[in-house]
């Protein structure tokens, strides 16, 4: 594996990621293998401040370049107001909304729920496909996949890591969820 894989953290599964977050541990710093030195590695976002999707999940409604609401309780309202409402409830509770803290919280809950689901990470690019044997490569694609795996030349594998004896795309997610300089 490359530099900062762990499989310690991920039930003992090397399940390297990058674009399915649902996979990155929480931020924290862990030893390089061999080395003293210690790694930052995990979170959500490009900086990791955030911890796990949940969290993640918090930052774009208030967040003025993104969603801009006003603060938690616009929130909660705009929720309260829509047609699936009655989800929220029905999963929480109807006195969920009671507590603007806490109803916030579900909501956010709710999203990172959905994030680790086959409907949102439905492991469909050509490259799943091809893990699994359901489609080929082509010829141009299959040598680039070469030298990406091959140490004496491009060896993208060395930091997108994934596992070559694998053909579960779990396993090919092109990431150590180290932060590299």
């Amino acid at each position: 594996m490359a530099r900062g894989a762990r499989s310690d953290q991920l039930g003992n599964r090397n399940v390297p990621t990058a674009m399915y977050m649902q996979y990155s541990p929480a931020f924290s710093f862990v030893k390089e293998e061999d080395e003293d030195e210690w790694v930052p590695t995990g979170g959500q976002f490009w900086d990791g401040r955030a911890n796990n999707l949940s969290e993640q999940a918090a930052g774009p409604f208030l967040n003025p370049r993104e969603m801009a609401m006003l603060n938690e309780q616009a929130v909660i309202d705009a929720v309260r107001k829509a047609d699936y409402a009655w989800m929220f409830e029905a999963l929480y509770g109807v006195s969920a909304w009671d507590e603007v803290a806490t109803a916030y919280r579900h909501v956010t809950d709710a999203i990172a729920a959905f994030e680790q689901t086959d409907t949102f990470n439905p492991f469909s690019s050509k490259f799943d496909g091809f893990l699994r044997g359901e489609v080929q490569l082509s010829e141009q694609e299959t040598q680039g996949f070469e030298l990406f795996k091959d140490e004496t030349k491009a060896n993208c594998i060395a930091c997108h890591v994934g596992d070559p004896d694998s053909k579960d795309p779990r396993d090919w997610l092109f990431t150590d969820f180290t932060y590299d300089n």
